[in-house]
């Protein structure tokens, strides 16, 4: 059944060994505290050279996968944290990463001229460059030896900017039907009370489509608002995930073709 995918790849059987990779990292970076210690800044740069990919090569034609050496890649970037403490109880914060991610050779599984390549240059391993993430969290005036707080955090992801492997069209494992990721943004908004090391707090994520009553293929008329109580007694070791469904909003009917509606 892979007879046509190892042939395309200029293969007769599938490899029975792979070697050991190995890895390279540079990194510089610094922690800065200014304007009286309310602002901090953790910012780094890195740089790192892969050597001998280990990665799993699907064979389209039968679903089968063999382990490979997919040659090398650089993946260098950038992380930067700010938080800043604009007043009293009042905290802002930022934080980014870029990432540039590819591969530096063209790999053939079988002899270079063969069949068509694995991997070519300049294919990525990191689909998406850029993610960015805003937050201001607010903490109320004591109640009751009770600290309660008010959290937004905001998180943005880039499109993707390059094709993966699987998705380029030059290779012998490429599968056309696969989609690039678009940018995505993510509202999650989260208050509760701290008191004696624990935090029990409501959350709602994904509350851009929960506020602005939009979403995608079937979830286009449901919402749902999933909240939990968080309980985290560092105090004590204890960590606890207590799930409470609030509360779901509905706005029309589902219409998904071969499933029912439940009760």
């Amino acid at each position: 059944m892979c007879a046509s995918s190892l042939s395309g790849l200029g293969l007769s059987s599938d490899p029975s060994r792979y070697h050991s990779d190995s890895l390279w990292s540079y990194e510089i970076g610094a922690k800065n505290t200014l304007l009286d210690g309310r602002l901090q800044i953790d910012s780094s740069l890195f740089y790192i050279n892969w050597h001998n990919i280990q990665q799993n090569v699907i064979l389209l034609s039968c679903g089968l996968e063999f382990t490979a050496n997919l040659g090398a890649a650089v993946s260098k970037g950038l992380d930067l944290d700010l938080q800043y403490r604009a007043a009293p109880g009042l905290l802002l914060g930022l934080q980014a990463g870029y990432t540039r991610a590819r591969y530096t050779k063209t790999v053939y599984a079988g002899e270079p001229g063969a069949g068509s390549p694995v991997v070519t240059q300049g294919d990525v391993l990191a689909a998406v460059p850029w993610k960015l993430t805003a937050a201001v969290e607010y903490d109320f005036p004591e109640f009751r030896d009770k600290s309660p707080y008010l959290r937004i955090d905001d998180q943005f992801s880039g499109a993707q900017n390059g094709l993966t492997p699987i998705q380029d069209p030059n290779n012998g494992t490429a599968d056309p039907t696969l989609p690039s990721l678009g940018s995505s943004n993510d509202l999650s908004l989260r208050t509760g009370l701290r008191w004696s090391g624990i935090d029990v707090s409501l959350f709602a994520n994904n509350g851009v489509e929960f506020l602005a009553g939009t979403g995608d293929g079937a979830r286009h008329d449901l919402h749902v608002a999933l909240l939990s109580a968080h309980v985290a007694a560092t105090n004590h070791r204890l960590h606890r995930d207590i799930p409470l469904l609030i509360h779901a909003l509905t706005r029309g009917h589902r219409t998904v073709p071969g499933h029912g509606c439940g009760a």
